[in-house]
């Protein structure tokens, strides 16, 4: 059984678990949630395939990094999570659930590197399990240069500084 099956289904509601401060001082907040607020737009999305106490991270231009990206026009989350996943982790999803979002709270002006356009005040990361019954494809090679999967507690996953928050995800499902 995977780690998506073993969720119960009575995580209907929201739990603050982590907070932080990227370096740009941006400050975010973590929810466990299988719901998104309504009213605040997501502008990324992030996925976790988990597997043997391990998880997939991509070598991008930041280093070894949780697989995801930026929202594009006219995509919703969903299509957004399978492209994300099979460009950079190479996974065709068999399966995804909704575990929580990121409520990111940005600075005025604070512009998308992506697209230019600045961000909302408030803006939403959704964070999904992932499952994917295919083997993994070949990354594409232009965002990340490669996607492996790395134990908890290993120096890749420690120096995500991630640590905290991957622990309270796990530790909460």
């Amino acid at each position: 059984m995977g780690i998506i099956a073993k969720i119960t289904l009575d995580m209907k509601y929201e739990k603050l678990i982590v907070s932080g401060v990227w370096s740009d001082g941006v400050q975010w907040d973590f929810f466990i949630s299988e719901t998104l607020p309504e009213d605040i737009p997501s502008v990324s999305v992030c996925g976790l395939y988990i597997r043997d106490n391990s998880i997939l991270l991509t070598n991008n231009h930041r280093g070894w990094d949780l697989t995801g990206g930026h929202i594009e026009v006219g995509e919703s989350i969903e299509e957004t999570l399978a492209r994300e996943m099979l460009e950079e982790g190479g996974v065709i999803i068999s399966d995804s659930r909704l575990i929580g979002y990121k409520l990111v709270k940005y600075q005025p002006n604070t512009l998308n590197k992506t697209t230019g356009a600045s961000y909302p005040s408030m803006a939403l990361i959704p964070f999904f399990l992932v499952q994917t019954d295919k083997d993994l494809v070949a990354v594409d090679g232009d965002e990340c240069t490669e996607a492996r999967f790395f134990k908890f507690g290993s120096k890749e996953v420690e120096n995500l500084g991630y640590t905290g928050l991957l622990h309270e995800i796990i530790k909460n499902l």
